[in-house]
């Protein structure tokens, strides 16, 4: 049995009291993974969560949200209850509860994506984590990772200005990668390109980024950078 380097207790709004190993101070381990899609930043003390940053002493941003009310009444409020929301891009929180209920209410429709891929007719099914970044991490199966099915082609057979290739380029122009936390970002964003609401994509992303905890893959997990991205 070895010695616990690091511990923590948390308080409901995110604040955390570390315990560490006098070998991991040494070393300068720690943990700075926070609330879903949040990292620590040890100099201000603040939650790094991508569009802004969160105070946990308060439970509230720091900062306008970016999308103003369409993230709600509050500009700077998390969520209504920590324990059940999330808001894992600093833009507006959403109940995992709720995601079913929406999905089903815009007609989104999610899976695997070797499921998806037989639905067939002028339907394609889209990996919502762009394949090419994911299959570098450990557990990753292109047919059993998360997609959805969008249009890929038009009635004439051709494909452009369908969702599946908006939401294609949009993966393509990303301007981020090589973190999981970062793919999270890109993903959100191909499916609000695809024509989601941003309920709706969040979601979507949500369900998707169940997948990659079950193969034990975080925010801070590596991911490839796409030949398309880096010749840009």
């Amino acid at each position: 049995m070895g010695n616990i380097a690091w511990s923590a207790h948390y308080k409901a709004w995110g604040e955390v009291q570390e315990q560490r190993s006098a070998l991991a101070q040494q070393q300068g381990l720690t943990n700075p993974i926070r609330f879903q899609g949040q990292y620590h930043d040890h100099e201000t003390g603040l939650h790094y969560n991508r569009h802004r940053y969160y105070d946990p002493s308060v439970g509230r941003f720091i900062s306008k949200d970016p999308i103003g009310y369409t993230g709600g009444l509050n500009l700077y409020a998390y969520a209504p209850n920590p324990t059940g929301w999330v808001d894992s891009l600093g833009l507006s929180p959403t109940c995992p509860c709720e995601c079913k209920k929406v999905l089903e209410a815009e007609g989104v429709v999610t899976g695997r994506h070797g499921d998806l891929r037989k639905i067939g007719g002028l339907q394609d099914s889209h990996h919502i984590y762009q394949d090419a970044s994911m299959n570098g991490i450990s557990g990753y199966n292109y047919n059993d990772a998360p997609a959805i099915s969008l249009q890929g082609r038009n009635p004439d057979g051709t494909t452009r200005g369908t969702p599946h290739y908006k939401a294609n380029r949009a993966q393509d122009k990303a301007s981020t990668a090589g973190l999981l936390g970062s793919e999270t970002v890109v993903a959100f964003n191909s499916l609000r390109a695809a024509g989601l609401s941003p309920k709706a994509a969040k979601c979507a992303t949500l369900q998707a980024r169940g997948y990659f905890t079950g193969i034990e893959a975080n925010a801070g997990t590596s991911t490839a950078t796409p030949s398309k991205r880096r010749s840009r």
